[in-house]
């Protein structure tokens, strides 16, 4: 059986079989008898993700801890055979050392154009050590037989109290040029050779 269609030039007929349309429209139909496989909804993918991540992060933090374990007990001797200030050593040269990873994370992300994300790392990671991370340490050393304070030298104050307002001043438009950048290097290297000479 033929079915008949109007061309397009001429009003003319062109004829074609019935029988192969049919045929060609079933190959695109489904069978309903046939299993139609399922695939992994976004809500499950989002949940597994997020379990790895969390799995993660977990066996990094422990892997930090150790680290820094072995870090702060190989440092002593180093140190004391430089002869080291102590407060050179607890303000610069460790938090140097710890901090090689959020370092990598945020050129990273500077490299990314993710500026917002590099400042609010940086500040972020210094209000939480200073607001958070020193206090229960003082409170967790009151029930350990060596007391942790937070008496600082005047050398010291004066130079965190100046860190603290130029990066406030250079950060607080929201962005950050070369020469920002540079001068704030400066300043870092400024403040650990006062702590190195005249530190406590």
């Amino acid at each position: 059986k033929q079915a008949t269609t109007p061309s397009q030039e001429g009003g003319e007929q062109v004829a074609f079989p019935e029988g192969n349309l049919s045929k060609d429209a079933g190959e695109h139909t489904p069978s309903p008898d046939k299993p139609v496989s399922q695939a992994a909804t976004p809500q499950q993918e989002h949940k597994t993700s997020l379990w790895r991540a969390v799995l993660l992060l977990a066996v990094a933090t422990a892997g930090v801890a150790v680290l820094s374990e072995v870090l702060v007990g190989s440092i002593e001797p180093v140190t004391e055979a430089l002869h080291w200030r102590p407060s050179f050593v607890g303000l610069v040269f460790i938090p140097l050392i710890g901090g090689l990873p959020e370092y990598f994370n945020t050129i990273s992300m500077a490299l990314d154009k993710r500026m917002n994300m590099v400042l609010a790392a940086s500040a972020g990671s210094s209000i939480q050590i200073a607001l958070l991370m020193a206090p229960i340490l003082v409170l967790v050393s009151l029930v350990m037989p060596k007391r942790l304070d937070l008496v600082f030298s005047v050398v010291e104050l004066a130079v965190l109290g100046l860190a603290t307002f130029l990066f406030g001043e250079i950060t607080k438009d929201g962005e950050l040029v070369w020469l920002e950048g540079f001068l704030l290097i400066l300043l870092y290297t400024m403040m650990g050779a006062t702590i190195f000479l005249f530190g406590s």
